[in-house]
């Protein structure tokens, strides 16, 4: 699976969240990602993979069909 590389200014600021936080980077990176899918169009984003016949593991996605 892809994996995306981050700048240095957000390590940076995970790191401090980090100790601010007394929490793992990895767990704030994804409260941080879990919240931004909340905003997102998940219809936006299902069709978008429809189209493009990435929806066959929907089960495990956040946006799956409830």
């Amino acid at each position: 699976m892809y994996q995306p590389e981050l700048t240095e200014r957000v390590i940076r600021s995970l790191y401090r969240m980090k100790r601010a936080y007394h929490m793992p980077m990895t767990k704030i990176l994804e409260e941080l990602v879990t919240i931004g899918f909340d905003f997102s169009n998940g219809k936006e984003v299902c069709a978008a993979c429809e189209k493009e016949g990435n929806n066959t593991a929907c089960g495990e996605c956040y946006f799956r069909p409830v």
